[in-house]
């Protein structure tokens, strides 16, 4: 297992699709976190884990079809917003209605996304919460077509050229999204940043 850990990834992909399992599992362990925190950007509310099994799963099975394995990232993350985009239109199809406190259940969520650094005082771990979440809405209440690039670009950390390829956008396009939506970023969160 140890040689699999110092294996670049193009072998370890190449392997992988000649069925080593040692290898696709080490794909999965490198991936994984990516993968969860790429749907976390994309909606904290839903439900992470599953999301992030189900785009194991299917990077998994599709990996053989995969030509290019230089183009890994970018077919990954083809894989993470099909997958994220289905999820909304299931969602949207049937409306589930919570007979629970939606107010009890805000908070526990809004809480839950803040891990408490201990070596902050209350005041500075409140503060550092307060303005993640606020990263988030702001993220959130982005047009779509703004929201999808910039978390390409700042979170998933893609190139231009791979967001283009992704987005099937020119790259001049890609640049000039991502910076509208970077001052509207900036622009919601100047007070916050004060």
């Amino acid at each position: 297992m140890t040689t699999y850990k110092r294996k670049n990834l193009v072998s370890l992909i190449k392997l992988a699709q000649n069925d080593d399992k040692l290898a696709l599992e080490e794909l999965v362990r490198r991936h994984q976190q990516q993968i969860y925190n790429s749907f976390s950007a994309l909606n904290p509310q839903a439900d992470l884990s599953d999301l992030t099994q189900e785009a194991l799963v299917r990077m998994s099975k599709a990996i053989k079809k995969l030509k290019n394995p230089e183009k890994f990232n970018s077919w990954l993350n083809q894989i993470i917003h099909n997958l994220f985009y289905d999820s909304l239109r299931k969602k949207n199809r049937k409306k589930e209605i919570s007979i629970s406190n939606p107010l009890l259940a805000e908070e526990e969520s809004e809480f839950s996304q803040c891990l408490i650094d201990e070596k902050k005082t209350p005041d500075e771990n409140y503060s550092s919460c307060e303005l993640k979440q606020k990263i988030n809405q702001a993220i959130n209440d982005l047009p779509p077509l703004f929201k999808t690039i910039i978390l390409l670009r700042e979170i998933d950390g893609m190139s231009y050229e791979e967001i283009s390829d992704l987005t099937n956008l020119n790259i001049g396009t890609v640049k000039s999204r991502i910076a509208r939506a970077r001052l509207k970023l900036q622009k919601e969160l100047e007070p916050y940043l004060k």
